[in-house]
């Protein structure tokens, strides 16, 4: 997966700017890295459960690298984005050799019974908390999609923005 994001990452560079390409490179990118934070949330929390460690500082360290990663974007690039999908291409790169260094995760419902998907389909409950979940998604992201742009028209810099972003 992150090793496909990357090289569709550094198709998005390849791109020129021109629309189709880099709306065609970065929907593979995002179809491929989307599912990594709630795997990694998942697989962190199977860790605990092992042995026995606390979730709370593991979460917290994903939060502040999360935090670090952004105000550190904000300054490389603070002048200019010319480049940014190459080096992402590369950090994406690098998250792929570290997933295929780390041990093999067996999951929560190794050899379980797995619950069918037709059986979580038809939880009312839980489709209307998928909906909810949706609709707040469609927004944070409109939010996270063009609140950088609203900034940088206004004349903030690249940097400033990372900061807000980080605080926010």
């Amino acid at each position: 997966g992150m090793g496909l994001a990357a090289l569709f990452a550094l198709g998005a560079h390849l791109s020129g700017g021109r629309f189709l390409p880099l709306l065609a490179a970065l929907t593979l990118v995002y179809t491929m890295t989307l599912p990594a934070s709630p795997v990694s949330n998942a697989i962190a929390m199977e860790y605990t459960k092992e042995t026995g460690a606390d979730y709370g500082p593991i979460r917290l360290c994903g939060t502040l690298g999360y935090q670090l990663s952004i105000l550190i974007a904000g300054f490389l690039f603070g002048q200019s984005l010319s480049g940014f999908y190459a080096i992402y291409a590369l950090i994406l790169l690098a998250c792929a050799v570290c997933a295929a260094l780390m041990p093999p995760s067996r999951g929560h419902q190794h050899g379980g019974k797995k619950v069918p998907l037709t059986v979580l389909l038809k939880d009312r409950r839980l489709m209307l908390m998928l909906a909810l979940v949706f609709l707040a998604q469609v927004v944070a992201q409109f939010f996270n999609a063009f609140f950088t742009k609203y900034l940088g028209d206004l004349g903030v810099s690249n940097s400033v923005t990372g900061v807000i972003t980080t605080l926010t």
